[in-house]
């Protein structure tokens, strides 16, 4: 028996709820932004000393701020350790030379919330004091992995890899507060399982 106008009608509206209720799904899980990460401050004191004198301090302090974006749908963000490496690089696009690292322990941040590691470091392997024409490069690099907490379960672990390039002036800090910390990798699992969901929805759609 061929079916009406109104029964195919009513097909397709009992079809839009359960395709919305997938869709929301499918939004909430694609949704998640990646955390900001800038270098507020990067102190280098060896700058800041007369350059007449014997006695060099070779220490660097710095400020890393962490930011949960405020366009992230999840619940908050738990982050693995965090592995600053930090470099010296004596010529602008030359090699960078490690000077030194840190490490901080695993956390766990709310949505919308951010905190702030700050730490010194104990440079190493380079001595720099006659070898500096303002701007002097630095650069840091971050390494961590990051999963999103959400209404019911923990996401998988997403690996970030980061990094910029600190310039500072002959007063040993740096020229522009703020650095933002950068990758160039893609989030191609992201686009692909957001196109997947899309053709579901579709196909479900003139199913009906």
């Amino acid at each position: 028996m061929a079916m009406t106008d109104v029964q195919r009608r009513g097909c397709c509206g009992a079809c839009i709820i359960p395709l919305a209720g997938i869709g929301v799904l499918i939004w909430i899980l694609v949704s998640s932004k990646l955390p900001s990460f800038y270098v507020d401050q990067f102190s280098v004191f060896s700058r800041q000393e007369n350059t007449n004198s014997s006695v060099h301090n070779y220490t660097i302090h710095y400020d890393l701020r962490i930011r949960n974006s405020r366009n992230n749908d999840n619940m908050g963000i738990y982050y693995d350790a965090l592995n600053i490496t930090f470099y010296y690089k004596p010529i602008v696009n030359g090699f960078p030379v490690e000077i030194g690292d840190a490490t901080f322990s695993p956390f766990y941040l709310r949505r919308y919330r951010g905190t702030n590691r700050v730490g010194s470091i104990e440079t190493r392997g380079v001595r720099w004091e006659n070898n500096m024409t303002p701007p002097a490069i630095f650069r840091v690099e971050l390494l961590t992995a990051v999963r999103y907490r959400k209404p019911l379960w923990k996401g998988k672990r997403h690996r970030l890899m980061i990094g910029a390039d600190l310039k500072v002036n002959d007063q040993g800090n740096l020229v522009n507060r703020g650095v933002k910390l950068k990758s160039n990798a893609r989030r191609n699992d992201k686009l692909r399982f957001e196109l997947v969901g899309i053709l579901v929805i579709i196909i479900f759609i003139i199913s009906c």
